[in-house]
């Protein structure tokens, strides 16, 4: 069971590496696209929800090798310290923000660049940008606090 543990923390590791990067700057990308025209935007808000799909499913993974690992550990959830169950507990709300904001959000997007509705366009930009900024904070402190477990012991 020793021999599998570094697998697994190699592929939670890299899904947490992919659902960070797929989550970078869509509110800028969108904007940029709404201002070339709405086969762009189009392009854009279909792009942001295929990475937003890809994000939902490292967001599951993370969840689930997270879970494993702590189990893994001697002792269980008992055995690691409190900066893995606040990892784990930023975790679940960003899976809870992923599934009732920004997926949501993504798919309004592609039907207000298909009705060429601007006025959805704008505050479903605004909603992107609002989703991953909070989700890029929640990544951030989440990192801090497995950098803070893994070399501050």
């Amino acid at each position: 069971m020793d021999s599998f543990k570094p697998i697994l923390l190699m592929v939670h590791v890299a899904v947490a590496a992919i659902a960070f990067g797929v989550s970078l700057a869509p509110s800028g990308t969108l904007k940029r696209a709404r201002a070339l025209g709405w086969d762009a935007f189009k392009a854009a808000a279909t792009d942001f929800k295929r990475r937003d799909g890809m994000a939902a499913i490292a967001g599951f993974l993370i969840l689930i090798t997270g879970l494993g690992l702590i189990l893994m550990a001697p002792g269980g959830f008992r055995g690691v310290g409190p900066a893995y169950h606040a990892a784990l507990g930023l975790v679940l709300i960003m899976n809870v923000i992923g599934g009732f904001v920004t997926r949501p959000t993504a798919s309004k997007l592609v039907a207000a660049a298909e009705a060429r509705d601007d006025a959805a366009a704008t505050a479903g930009i605004k909603r992107a940008a609002m989703g991953a900024g909070i989700l890029q904070l929640l990544w951030t402190v989440t990192l801090v606090l497995m950098f803070l477990h893994r070399f501050g012991q």
